[in-house]
Formats: structure tokens, C-alpha cells, sequence
């Protein structure tokens, strides 16, 4: 059994969305590791960043990291509230943290959105039967990743930096990706996806879509948790294998349509 006595979860809501809030102690309950929540209050300016929600995810973030410092924790999992773990988190987490032993790793992503962030473009190798690294470093989301004790320090310094005039302000996953771009370290992903994000309203983005209004509604938003949960607990079943190779097949047949795209772009452009 892996030693899991000075991992701790950081979990971050706001005090405005009491519903997400409960969700996530539920979460939290199931990853079966220590954990806190940091229920933040929404700034009233975005001061720099894209908007104030964003601006207090990132210090939500920065705070999240910087209590693991103080507490002496070795490994910090930041968790968002809006996290959907599998079933089977506890077990795959104790096989996944015994194979890191022997990983020179200071990051890995327990949860990803492997559909969406431009590393599904980019192939993937196993170092370790539950673990995957990617040589893109574009990951988009920051709701279910462990950060080794290692990396505090660097990574605080980056987050503190990013907020003294002129810093590139931006959201936590952007952070995170342009830290291991500017430090050359690859991504590492576990194997299986052990989170999602679940399909509930989001705090940050601006934008209020036909999905967005649908999920607002409490019956509406119960039923598609659901049915996400049992679609991602039973895909967490499949060997880290098939993730791997369906990751990959995917990876090629968008690179080798790149060319034929770029050929229809150029027609297009000529045509006008």
C-alpha cells in the first residue's frame, strides 16, 4: 500500500455557488485523502487579468499552494469544484503513487481534458504502466493536479511574479503549462483520466450558451452529472493500453488531415 499520509488536497469554490461547494465536499470524500477548501470571495476588478472570476481562480490557486508550503506537505493535489472523480480513485491512486517512486517527476495531472487541450494533437509514451507523458505542454484545466514539494517554491515565485506590474496575468492552467515549457519538462498524465470536469455551469467564462442556461437548472444539471459519472467510472475501467493507443491513433489521424486542411484553407483564400 503507497504512502499517502503527506499527500493533501487544496480544493478551491466560491462562497456564491453553495451547491458546488457541497459537491465538492462529496468529491473530496470519495478521493479519500486530507484535504481543505478555500471558499473564496469573487474580486471586485479583474485588475490585469481577463476577468475577475479568472483573477480569483489564480489566487485561489497561488493561496492553495503556498498553504502546502507552510504545512509541509509532500505532494499538494489542487482540486476544482466543479472535479468528478471515478469510482475506483483510492485504488488506482495507491498503484499510480508506488510506480512514481521511481519517475523524476514534480508535477502530473491525475485529471485532464484529454478531448480538449491541444495536447490530443500530440502522441503519447508510457514511462510507467499507469503514467503517460506528453511532449506538448499545452494542457487546459487545473481540477484534479498533484505538485510535488519539489516544484513549491519555483512555482510560487512564478505565480507571485506574474502579479507585479507588467506580469502575464492568466489563468492557473496557463501557468502550469508555461512554467514546465520554460523549465523543459514534459507532461505527465495518469492512466486512466481519474477526473473530469463535471458538466455544470462555469464560474469564469463570460459566455451564457443554450447549454450553459440548461445546466443552471438543478433537475437538468442532476441528471447530466449522472450520466456523466457512470460514462467516465466505466471508461476508467479500460487498461492504461487502450488509452494510450486510442490517444495515439487520434494524434495521427489529425496530423496526417493537417495537410489536406491546409490546402483547402489556402483554395479558400485564393477563391475570395
Amino acid at each position: 500500500m503507497a504512502d499517502l499520509t503527506n499527500w493533501k488536497c487544496y480544493a478551491i469554490t466560491t462562497a456564491d455557488r453553495p451547491e458546488r461547494g457541497r459537491r465538492l465536499e462529496a468529491e473530496l470524500e470519495r478521493l479519500g485523502l486530507a484535504y481543505s477548501i478555500h471558499r473564496g470571495e469573487r474580486p471586485p476588478e479583474p485588475m490585469g487579468f481577463e476577468n475577475a472570476a479568472t483573477r480569483g481562480c489564480f489566487e485561489s490557486h497561488l493561496l492553495g499552494l503556498r498553504q502546502a508550503r507552510e504545512e509541509g506537505v509532500e505532494v499538494a493535489v489542487l482540486v476544482e469544484d466543479d472535479v468528478v472523480a471515478v469510482r475506483r480513485f483510492p485504488e488506482r491512486l495507491n498503484v499510480l503513487v508506488d510506480e512514481l517512486v521511481d519517475v523524476d517527476w514534480g508535477m502530473i495531472y491525475l485529471g485532464y481534458l484529454g478531448g480538449q487541450s491541444p495536447v490530443a494533437h500530440d502522441t503519447v509514451f508510457r514511462v510507467a504502466p499507469h503514467i503517460a507523458e506528453t511532449r506538448g505542454w499545452e494542457i487546459q484545466g487545473t481540477h484534479l493536479v498533484a505538485v510535488s514539494a519539489r516544484w513549491f517554491d519555483a512555482i510560487i515565485e512564478d505565480f507571485e511574479r506574474r502579479l507585479e506590474p507588467g506580469g502575464h496575468r492568466i489563468p492557473p492552467d496557463g501557468v502550469l503549462n508555461e512554467f514546465r515549457r520554460d523549465h523543459g519538462r514534459s507532461a505527465l498524465l495518469a492512466l486512466p483520466n481519474l477526473g473530469r470536469q463535471g458538466p455544470s455551469p462555469s464560474s469564469i467564462t463570460p459566455k451564457v450558451g443554450v447549454r450553459q442556461r440548461l445546466l443552471r437548472r438543478p433537475a437538468v444539471g442532476a441528471i447530466a452529472w449522472w450520466a456523466k459519472r457512470w460514462w467516465w467510472d466505466l471508461q476508467a475501467v479500460a487498461p492504461p493500453s487502450w488509452w494510450v493507443r486510442a490517444w495515439n491513433v487520434r494524434a495521427f489521424r489529425y496530423r496526417s488531415s493537417r495537410p489536406s486542411r491546409l490546402t483547402s484553407e489556402i483554395a479558400a483564400g485564393s477563391s475570395r
